[in-house]
């Protein structure tokens, strides 16, 4: 019973952890440089949530629509005025440093700092065979799905999906059939908002809590599961996502829950010094 059951919130934490890496994964292949602030800003989305559903009004599809405006011109203007395409990869690294650090202690400024039950109820669990679902992890799942069979369908047959692969895989290539970098940067945010204010309301429907450093802890996840796919591969951040929720949850068989966490970050030094190409990475030529 105990390992049906892990195998269950593994997928769940793997489909919170893919939808979020996708997003980190394509700005990496695109803009050429690691966003480290891509943790903070899935949680201060899913802040928005519970601000929104505190203030204005508690349904939280309202409070979701809500947060997404708030990811789409946040990121907007973080791209426009902060993490500039051209500004060199150190530079962007620097400085997204800075963007998280502002954002978790502008969380705390808003929210006091301490836990914040978010709004939705878990709901009585069910028993699918040996297994206890509650409808709220039916729901992250089903989101998890629906998202990530729309954003492969935006990324396989649309031009702007088709432009931003090409990037991905080699932007020498794509800037000599005529696709600019720079032009193709507003268009990107604005999907990886999306992919943002998406994992924001699943970490919250998954946590059933709130607090500041849980960007933190989900930021390690995030990086393990880009590494591991393939970097700057978005497919593979998927893959990368469902291997490593799975692996950090069945580490509890062994050891105690509180070092999932380690878990994701051994993975992650392991492929860094074994097959730093990841999965579906393919391996460059120097």
């Amino acid at each position: 019973m105990i390992i049906p059951s892990l195998i269950w919130y593994g997928i769940i934490s793997g489909t919170v952890i893919a939808i979020g890496a996708v997003g980190l994964s394509l700005i990496y292949g695109v803009l050429h440089f690691p966003n480290f602030a891509h943790a903070d800003l899935i949680l201060f989305t899913a802040y928005m949530c519970y601000l929104s559903s505190e203030i204005i009004n508690p349904d939280i599809f309202l409070s979701f629509i809500i947060a997404l405006c708030v990811s789409i011109a946040l990121n907007y203007v973080l791209q426009k005025v902060i993490l500039t395409p051209g500004s060199g990869t150190f530079s962007l690294t620097i400085l997204s440093f800075g963007v998280s650090f502002c954002l978790r202690e502008s969380i705390r400024l808003l929210t006091g700092g301490d836990i914040k039950k978010f709004p939705v109820s878990p709901g009585a669990p069910i028993l699918l065979g040996e297994v206890k679902v509650t409808p709220n992890q039916l729901i992250v799942v089903t989101i998890g799905i629906i998202s990530l069979f729309f954003m492969h369908i935006f990324l396989k047959y649309t031009k702007i999906g088709k432009a931003l692969r090409a990037i991905s895989d080699n932007p020498e290539l794509a800037e000599v059939t005529g696709i600019k970098v720079k032009d193709m940067a507003t268009k990107l945010w604005i999907l990886v908002s999306i992919s943002i204010a998406i994992t924001g309301l699943c970490v919250g429907m998954e946590y059933g809590y709130l607090l500041p450093d849980i960007g933190l802890t989900l930021a390690v996840p995030l990086w393990a599961a880009c590494v591991v796919g393939g970097i700057g591969n978005p497919y593979g951040a998927l893959v990368g996502g469902l291997l490593i929720g799975v692996s950090m949850e069945m580490s509890t068989l062994f050891v105690s829950p509180r070092y999932k966490i380690f878990v994701a970050f051994i993975a992650l030094m392991i492929f860094l010094f074994v097959k730093p190409e990841g999965i579906m990475g393919v391996r460059k030529r120097y």
